[in-house]
């Protein structure tokens, strides 16, 4: 059985995957970002919880022949995850991590970028 942590990986990149366009769009169109980096940041979240559901109900106690039925695969293929990679218990949490990086990394260049437009704005004024 796959870790959690990977699963919730899995399901950050969904959302990430989902949501980002709308991002780069606004940041293109220089749009007011913060409520598309709200969008994103949750739905990415939503998704890896969203992608552990299966896994929450096997510690609340359900039978492990209705966890990893074919039915699950709706909570981001979780058994077919399962049954092709055991274990994840270092690729989930360098997932996660690189995922979450990638996150704070983009919210400091956008921050640094408004920042210097900032600036630009007032040498001209």
């Amino acid at each position: 059985m796959a870790h959690s942590s990977l699963h919730f990986a899995i399901g950050m990149t969904v959302g990430s995957v989902v949501t980002v366009p709308r991002l780069l769009a606004a940041w293109r169109h220089r749009a007011p970002l913060a409520p598309h980096f709200k969008h994103w940041l949750l739905a990415s979240y939503a998704a890896g919880t969203f992608a552990i559901i299966p896994g929450l109900l096997r510690r609340l106690g359900a039978d492990n022949a209705f966890c990893d039925g074919w039915w699950m695969n709706v909570f981001l293929f979780y058994p077919a995850i399962n049954s092709v990679k055991d274990g994840g218990m270092t690729m989930g949490p360098l997932l996660m991590g690189g995922i979450l990086g990638l996150q704070y990394l983009s919210l400091i260049a956008v921050l640094a970028w408004r920042l210097r437009q900032n600036q630009r704005q007032h040498v001209i004024d």
